[in-house]
């Protein structure tokens, strides 16, 4: 069974059959003038394993005149695999920086600025060591940035790691893997506290090239007892916001008295000093203190994180987690 990714704003489309032929026609003379489209409707990579070892020599001209003896040449060392820099990380593979000029330097920088890709965010101007806690701030950076700081991030992975003739299925398993959704922590906190109903995972973490929520579906979708003896679940959704979600049981919000319901943002005199009265408040569910803690716990706490998708804290001794 195959995973499909699929952004929210998508929707099955019913095309009539004279649509279908014209489709059709199209799409053979097409494959007639070898037209090739790749992932969100580029160009496919070229087959990097075909590649000349000049030409991934000159996709790495430019950066071997500053990295000199610090980074690996490949990181592919048996010599199978003949890739240059620009392969996986992009940039601008052609500047060159002249002979004489010294680390630091202003003509330094200056080259440095031309090859290197920038990111769209000031925060992360500073480079890897500026990323601290980026969390979802990271699914806002540009693709470019994004590839040039690690090739291997689920958002460019398809178009580094997973180019054509490398590792596209590693990519693909990896892009519906647990520890990228999380299904199993979202599935099990929600059951066993009662904020949903059912026991199976209905929820997960999955983003697309563009950094916005999507879902993972099972095409073709499982049968029933593919879910009950396999585990092969036929989707998994994006967690709602919890602003949006309700109490599974009233009782959980342990009211107590027969006070007026609190307000959110209005504090009661009579309230103890840190032993605030949080009721359920006075309107419907999912309104001011009528939502669910269990879906507001999961996504303060993130238990999880840095999933796939996100990279790690950068401030914390040990912590050397990065996206992908």
């Amino acid at each position: 069974m195959n995973s499909a990714l699929r952004p929210l704003h998508s929707r099955p489309v019913q095309v009539s059959a004279v649509v279908v032929s014209l489709l059709a026609v199209c799409f053979a003379l097409l494959a007639s003038a070898e037209f090739a489209a790749g992932p969100r409707g580029g160009p496919h990579p070229p087959n990097l394993l075909a590649q000349s070892q000049a030409e991934a020599d000159r996709k790495s001209a430019g950066c071997i005149t500053c990295h000199v003896a610090t980074d690996s040449a490949t990181m592919h060392p048996t010599g199978t695999v003949r890739l240059g820099c620009g392969d996986c990380h992009g940039g601008k593979f052609d500047v060159h920086l002249p002979a004489g000029p010294a680390p630091g330097s202003p003509l330094y920088e200056e080259t440095k600025s031309q090859a290197h890709a920038r990111p769209s965010q000031v925060e992360f101007a500073g480079g890897e060591e500026s990323m601290v806690r980026p969390y979802t701030r990271w699914l806002r950076e540009n693709l470019d940035y994004v590839r040039f700081v690690n090739p291997g991030d689920l958002r460019v992975a398809p178009q580094t790691c997973g180019a054509s003739g490398c590792h596209a299925g590693i990519v693909r398993r990896v892009q519906t893997s647990m520890m990228t959704h999380g299904g199993m922590l979202w599935g099990a906190a929600l059951y066993n506290n009662g904020a949903f109903p059912l026991k199976d995972p209905h929820f997960g973490e999955s983003y697309s090239a563009e950094g916005r929520p999507q879902e993972l579906r099972t095409v073709p979708p499982p049968s029933p007892e593919d879910t009950r003896r396999k585990g092969v679940l036929p989707q998994l959704s994006p967690l709602p916001r919890w602003e949006v979600s309700q109490p599974g049981n009233v009782l959980r919000t342990f009211e107590r008295g027969g006070r007026r319901r609190a307000e959110t943002g209005n504090p009661t005199r009579e309230e103890e000093p840190g032993r605030p009265d949080n009721k359920v408040a006075e309107r419907g569910f999912g309104t001011l203190l009528r939502t669910d803690p269990v879906f507001l716990g999961l996504q303060k706490t993130r238990l999880l994180d840095p999933l796939l998708s996100l990279p790690g804290s950068n401030d914390h001794p040990g912590d050397y987690r990065h996206s992908g």
